[in-house]
C-alpha cells in the first residue's frame, strides 16, 4: 500500500498544497485487497481498484469532515470532490467503465444512508461481483 502511486499522489497534493491533513483510510484499501485474494480475482488494475475503494472512503470523510470544520470547510468539500473526480477519471482512462458504474450507483446509495444515518454498504460486494462478471 505504501507503494501505490496512486495513493501518493493524492497524498503529497494534500500535504503540500492545503492545510488540512490527508485523510486515509488503510483498512479499507487492505479490506480491498484481502477480497480480490479470497475471491481469487487477478486483476491487472489490482492497485488501481484497491487505490479506488479506499479513496472513495477519503471522499467521504472529507465532505463529512466539513459539517464539522469551519476553519478549513472549503479544502474539505473541494478536497472531497477533487478526489472523487480522479477516482473516475483513473477508471474511465483505463477502460473500467463497470466498475465506475458501480462506484456511481453504490455512492448514491452510501451517501443516502448516511444522510439516514443507516450503515448500509454494499460498495465492496458489488464491485466483486462486477469484477467477477468481466
Amino acid at each position: 500500500m505504501e507503494n501505490n502511486h496512486y495513493i501518493k499522489k493524492i497524498s503529497h497534493y494534500v500535504m503540500n498544497n492545503t492545510p488540512v491533513n490527508f485523510i486515509f483510510h488503510k483498512n479499507k484499501y487492505y479490506e480491498f485487497n484481502d477480497r480480490l485474494v479470497q475471491e481469487h480475482i487477478i486483476n491487472e488494475h489490482s492497485e488501481l481498484l484497491c487505490a479506488s475503494y479506499s479513496l472513495f472512503y477519503t471522499t467521504l470523510s472529507f465532505h463529512k469532515r466539513a459539517e464539522t470544520d469551519s476553519k478549513y470547510q472549503p479544502y474539505d468539500i473541494l478536497l472531497g470532490d477533487y478526489i472523487s473526480s480522479y477516482v473516475a477519471e483513473l477508471l474511465y482512462k483505463n477502460q473500467l467503465i463497470d466498475i465506475l458504474k458501480v462506484f456511481t450507483l453504490s455512492s448514491k446509495k452510501i451517501m443516502l444512508n448516511i444522510l439516514n444515518n443507516d450503515d448500509d454498504d454494499s460498495l465492496l460486494d458489488d464491485i466483486i461481483k462486477a469484477l467477477k462478471s468481466r
